[in-house]
């Protein structure tokens, strides 16, 4: 039997509300905790009404405006992206630059890791969100792939990558144009520490892997369990980091090295979907990172999986969605709780 526990409290917040001519209000609010990390998160039962508040109306004309003003100078554009981006080193990448499709992966000018790639995923400039096909988003990752694979015979210490997405500047993205990016060296960051460590000793405790567990007991429960795309599992998450998170788990891979084309258009098939849904639900800005175990070594109490969260909208002096209660004490506030989000995702896995 797994031995995963979501971990739940429910609490009263009571005070005298003007709205209702000072009568007494009571709002629920229950505290999750993530059964691999212990992260933890809060929804208010309230807030679901009150969500523009919180991420805004998105402003289309004002996109298409910022668009519009930055395609001139964009070096991740058709003219400029194989002319002007940097360079990688004969050593790693003979080329200089990795092509794969449209999807076009060069060093960053600025990097954060002793390896730090960008994809510049298609021609296009900027896209909706619906826009991400999984053909754009496939490319990418497999150019991502390609240069992971590049790094590791280089240098075998570089085993711990990740590959990310900010799209749009309320989500952290510097540039309009949509890309990805890979970043990763022989110190994995805190969030993939936490998840290997607890994994592991999940494994160690339980003689069972935690993500297969996890995914047969969200089947069974039938609450947080959205769909399949070929051999990746998706659920949204019980404490989730972000809002409207959504996970994929691809099954039985440990690690970046032992993806499939299959496999890798399997992701990118989910990640579309989720994009295609939180347009339809108003949202226009996300991140995503996709987890690996170690490169090259087998580790059967693992398996890669992606998280993607929506972010605060696009719109004139747009409100930041992360404050002190997340960067501070460490803990994320929902305003949709994941058993929603997931009875509306299903018909987007189910087509």
């Amino acid at each position: 039997m797994p031995r995963i526990r979501f971990k739940s409290i429910k609490r009263e917040s009571k005070f005298l509300n003007p709205l209702k001519g000072f009568q007494e209000d009571i709002h629920l609010i229950e505290h999750r905790q993530d059964p691999l990390t212990g992260t933890q998160s809060i929804i208010g039962k309230e807030l679901e009404d009150k969500a523009k508040m919180f991420f805004g109306e998105t402003d289309q004309s004002l996109i298409q405006k910022i668009a519009q003003e930055s395609q001139a100078n964009c070096f991740m554009c058709p003219n400029k992206v194989r002319e002007v981006t940097p360079k990688y080193s004969q050593e790693i990448i003979p080329e200089g630059r990795i092509i794969v499709g449209e999807a076009t992966l060069f060093p960053n000018l600025f990097p954060l890791s002793e390896y730090h790639a960008v994809c510049a995923l298609t021609q296009a400039h900027y896209l909706k969100l619906s826009d991400f096909t999984p053909k754009i988003l496939a490319n990418g990752i497999q150019a991502c792939l390609e240069f992971i694979k590049r790094v590791f015979s280089v240098k075998q210490s570089n085993s711990f990558m990740t590959i990310n997405c900010n799209y749009l500047f309320p989500a952290g993205a510097s540039a309009v144009h949509p890309h990805i990016q890979v970043l990763g060296g022989d110190t994995p960051y805190t969030f993939l520490t936490k998840i290997l460590k607890g994994s592991h000793q999940y494994y160690k405790e339980n003689h069972s892997n935690y993500w297969k567990d996890l995914i047969e007991l969200e089947k069974n429960s039938d609450e947080r369990y959205i769909g399949r795309t070929g051999d990746v599992e998706w659920i949204t998450s019980f404490s989730p980091l972000g809002s409207n998170e959504v996970q994929g788990i691809v099954l039985t891979k440990n690690n970046f090295l032992q993806l499939s084309q299959a496999d890798t258009l399997s992701l990118s098939e989910g990640i579309s979907n989720v994009l295609s849904f939180y347009e339809e639900n108003g949202c226009s800005t996300f991140n995503f990172t996709i987890f690996s175990g170690s490169l090259g070594k087998e580790a059967e109490w693992f398996w890669i999986n992606v998280r993607i969260i929506s972010r605060s909208n696009v719109y004139e002096n747009y409100r930041t969605d992360d404050y002190f209660l997340q960067k501070l004490l460490g803990n994320e506030i929902l305003i949709k709780s994941p058993e929603a989000l997931a009875r509306q995702l299903r018909a987007k896995f189910h087509k």
